[in-house]
């Protein structure tokens, strides 16, 4: 019989659901994990945590004391559950003391290994499956760890014993276990919604997940809760919340003082969920200094705690900075307290998905309390008038109404076991939205970035795979294939990498383009980045001088430069690096250059993806599989700089105040009214012609630079030019038209403003551009084809066009060599 364990063991009130039995409940004291003093120790949980000296904050004996600046054996699980979910994909460690340091997933497993040991059960034994809640944010990476120190710990030999589902889908699943019969699917809508409020030392989890109605594989429907991925970190959580009720309540009390209160007495942790505690057990004995006094909480201390502003504990992040300093930056300088702060959170709630119906709120967490919080009392009419309900008990789930989870986390823990119930049985369980990943690829002659991992809805669960074919090549000789990654829609990332020559490279959208144009033309004709800082205008703030100073430092960038960019960027472990940098190791080289396809796979919450390389021939791999190397994955700010061939594409500078176009308005005025029969109609087209072959002179940076009319695009700088442009555009296109609406054929007037008009480069008429395509298509022989071709490569934009041209290009050479 498989038999499914659901766990939620986050630092208090830890539990284990048990099939048959119910579940297990643990009190209100903090839990920590005290490490050994080499790394090949044992770290000691619970009890024997508790009984351990080490860093309990007494004065005596010596190695019990505690002081910010020191390294801390002593870790309290809340903390490093948050602190896994802040490293996001980075490996962070607790540092002990004396070089010995700690995975943070092993502390934590450690905690979560005994927490399932206490229940006196064989969950080695074949077929059963333990699910282990997470938090709504931890990184695929953190679960990665987590599942691997989790198989490690239990002693099991297969990674898919321990599943991981996420915290508030779990107590969505028990809420659903019991309502789910009473849904009328026919009459739900998109916007159909229910709220899941946690409450815990880790964090508060505030969500909202969207009801979806799914078959299964017979055709039964189901409802299901649509979990979409969390876009910030929860600002709150109860460890800070609770280290500030110290602080303030207890006048500041110092090191030792404040972590016995926050690690060895409950009585904290109990105002915080409202709970009464036993009277009989105070006053407690509180090592203050080198003396004692007794340790005895005032009656109104959930009063107090509400009262606190939610920002962090500074005596928390003090004492733990040396051995895991927490990286999220809160707002210190809120001054609202925790009960107002959940207030508004609670009337954003009662905003969302305005067009559907609110089916349900769940409270749940160690730190909830078991009646309605005051935080949520003052708001009962705004979600009474969204349809919630508050009548009847509400520690029981019901259709429409509040349920308020009794005994702390069973709604997480019985529903990380439903969880794992219905997955055994084929039920469906959830949709998750995948997380996006991107990966850059070559693509003509530039880069692009391409979707490993779309935002899309998949069944929780289930395995995704996705196929992204020939993308990518292995070249002749080669063992290593480096690839850079992002996460994030690829519409949002950038899609020029370092290439000194385009204008997005660093250009900034104040500067007018046409400016930008003449500042990079200044910066190419000094040659050097140490004659562009020799220069006085680059040494000025304005936003020409800047931009072009960073365009001179990527210009002129060396080799041996951007190598040691790489290497700070290896090295370094901000969060905030945009890009990650990883390796895929191939067994053998190819004999030539090799196609390659990307097969994509991941689950839910279940670790990294598996990210597999398939050759276009894979006789070279000998049999063995190509994964992406998740060891070798670097954060870096920097990509790939592009290595362009000869001769350089250039830019054709433009006058920043189209004084040509100015002073030749008269010109454009009279083209616009004579008509292609007029004798003088041919005079003013050519001079039409000369106009745009006229150069400005432009001074800038005291340098003479000639400008031109119209850059390669056929746009000139200003409104009004673009207008004049327009005009011109128009006026070809009609007499270019009428001339084939005619019934006798003016060849010649049609390839002189086939000349004339694709001057104009990107901005020539359609229909001229249309006639060149036509003559080019022909391949013959007469001088107008070799105008077309020209008119052709200064006027084509698109691709196809291109292919055209060189196509047409080649088959004349290849004949006329022959």
């Amino acid at each position: 019989m498989k038999r499914v364990f659901g766990c939620a063991a986050f630092g208090l009130r830890d539990c284990v659901w048990r099939p048959d039995q119910g579940c297990t409940q643990k009190d209100l004291y903090l839990a920590d994990v005290v490490l050994p003093q080499t790394h090949f120790g044992k770290m000691l949980t619970d009890s024997q945590a508790k009984e351990e000296r080490t860093h309990t904050g007494l004065y005596w004996p010596p190695e019990a004391r505690v002081r910010a600046g020191d390294f801390l054996r002593r870790v309290p699980v809340p903390y490093a559950w948050r602190a896994l979910v802040e490293a996001g994909d980075r490996m962070v460690r607790w540092k002990a003391g004396n070089g010995v340091s700690f995975p943070l997933s092993k502390i934590i497993a450690s905690h979560i290994v005994n927490v399932l040991n206490q229940t006196g059960e064989d969950l080695s034994e074949e077929g059963n499956s333990i699910i282990v809640a997470i938090p709504n944010n931890l990184d695929e990476f953190g679960q990665e760890q987590l599942i691997g120190e989790l198989c490690r710990g239990l002693s099991f030999s297969k990674k898919g014993q321990v599943t991981l589902v996420w915290r508030p889908i779990a107590a969505a699943l028990a809420w659903l276990d019991k309502v789910e019969g009473d849904f009328i699917p026919k009459k739900m809508t998109e916007e159909d919604h229910i709220h899941v409020l946690y409450l815990g030392p880790d964090a508060v989890e505030i969500t909202t997940f969207k009801l979806k109605v799914k078959p299964d594989k017979n055709g039964f429907l189901h409802v299901l809760p649509l979990r979409e991925r969390p876009k910030f970190l929860p600002t709150i959580n109860g460890m800070d919340w609770a280290g500030r009720v110290i602080e303030e309540t207890f006048d500041w009390p110092d090191d030792g003082d404040f972590w016995q209160a926050f690690t060895r007495f409950p009585e904290v942790w109990a105002a915080l969920a409202d709970f009464s505690w036993n009277r009989g057990e105070l006053p407690r004995a509180w090592s203050i200094g080198n003396a004692w006094t007794l340790w005895d909480p005032p009656h109104d201390l959930y009063k107090r705690a509400l009262s606190v502003p939610p920002g962090p504990c500074t005596t928390l992040r003090k004492i733990c900075q040396n051995s895991c300093p927490l990286s999220s930056q809160t707002n210190t300088k809120i001054e609202e307290s925790v009960n107002e702060i959940l207030k508004k959170e609670v009337r954003k709630l009662s905003k969302k998905h305005s067009g559907g119906r609110l089916y349900g709120m769940i409270l749940c967490g160690p730190l909830m309390p078991n009646g309605i919080p005051p935080w949520l009392e003052s708001e009962l009419e705004t979600l009474a008038n969204r349809g919630l309900r508050f009548d009847g008990p509400l520690d029981e789930p019901k259709l429409g109404r509040l349920w308020i989870s009794p005994n702390s986390e069973e709604a997480v823990a019985k529903g990380s076991s439903i969880y794992g119930d219905r997955l055994i049985k084929g039920i469906p369980t959830y949709l998750d939205t995948m997380p996006q990943i991107s990966i850059l690829a070559h693509y003509l002659g530039g880069y692009k970035w391409i979707p490993l991992l779309d935002a899309e809805e998949v069944l929780g669960g289930e395995t995704y795979e996705r196929k992204i074919k020939r993308w990518f090549q292995l070249n002749q000789g080669q063992l290593k294939l480096n690839v850079y990654l992002s996460k994030g829609s690829p519409r949002k990332l950038v899609s020029a990498c370092e290439d000194p020559d385009d204008p997005r490279l660093v250009a900034d959208g104040e500067l007018s383009p046409c400016y930008a144009r003449l500042v990079r033309e200044v910066v190419r004709r000094c040659r050097s980045l140490e004659k562009v800082q020799k220069l006085s205008f680059f040494r000025s703030e304005n936003l020409g001088s800047r931009y072009g100073l960073a365009f001179a430092k990527a210009l002129y960038k060396t080799d041996e430069e951007e190598h040691e960019d790489e290497l700070d960027d290896s090295q370094s472990k901000s969060l905030d690096q945009p890009f990650r940098k990883a390796v895929f190791n191939f067994p053998s080289t190819p004999n030539r250059s090799m196609p390659l396809d990307v097969v994509v796979r991941m689950r839910p919450a279940s670790g990294l993806a598996q990210v597999e390389i398939i050759p276009e021939d894979t006789n070279f791999l000998k049999g063995r599989k190509v994964f992406l190397d998740y060891s070798t994955m670097r954060g870096t700010s920097k990509l790939p700089r592009l290595r362009r061939g000869w001769p350089f594409i250039r830019e054709i500078l433009v006058d920043p105040n189209d004084t040509v176009l100015n002073e030749w308005s008269s010109l454009i005025d009279r083209f616009e009214k004579v008509r292609v029969e007029n004798p003088a109609y041919t005079r003013i087209v050519d001079k039409v012609r000369r106009m745009h072959g006229l150069k400005e002179l432009v001074q800038i940076a005291r340098m003479d630079i000639y400008a031109q009319v119209l850059d390669q695009n056929g746009q000139p700088c200003t409104d009004y030019g673009r207008k004049c442009i327009q005009r011109l555009s128009l006026k070809f296109e009609q007499d270019f038209i009428s001339l084939l609406e005619k019934e006798t054929v003016n060849n010649s007037m049609k390839e002189k403003l086939l000349v004339r008009a694709t001057w104009m480069y990107a901005s020539a008429p359609r229909s001229i551009i249309q006639y060149a395509r036509e003559i080019i298509i022909q391949d013959c022989r007469q001088r107008i084809w070799n105008w077309a071709v020209e008119a052709g490569s200064r006027a084509f934009t698109s691709i196809g066009d291109f292919k055209l041209l060189f196509n047409a290009i080649t088959r004349r050479a290849l004949r006329e060599a022959l």
